[in-house]
């Protein structure tokens, strides 16, 4: 049912649009809305299917997930080094203080992290 009614708001919004850019802005409206009821799969879908081209690069949304993507992986990578460089300064003998100078952690988020990696 919610197929048959999306399609009808579909050929609805073609029939009221007066141009190509109007009713792409119906469109990127229509799926905001749909994200909120859990239409997301149909309204893609249904979209995919018109004779017009939307690129996803350019959602809103997409950005920010592509945003928060970025962030995240710069965050891991950044983890990754300070445990590096918190192993081989475990391996090499060196004090904790310099180990924290080294990572640029305090000396309590070294010794956690001794305790997180095994080192301890």
């Amino acid at each position: 049912q919610s197929q048959e009614i999306l399609k009808r708001i579909l050929t609805r919004l073609k029939r009221l649009s007066q141009n190509e850019t109007q009713l792409r802005k119906y469109l990127l409206h229509l799926q905001q809305l749909s994200r909120l009821r859990n239409l997301v799969e149909q309204t893609a879908k249904s979209i995919q299917e018109m004779p017009i081209t939307y690129d996803i690069r350019k959602d809103f949304l997409y950005k920010k997930g592509i945003e928060e993507g970025d962030i995240r992986g710069e965050e891991r990578a950044n983890r990754a080094k300070e445990n590096q460089v918190i192993t081989q300064g475990m391996e090499n003998g060196l004090d904790i203080e310099l180990i924290s100078k080294l990572a640029g952690l305090t000396l309590e988020e070294v010794e956690t992290r001794i305790k997180e990696l095994g080192l301890a």
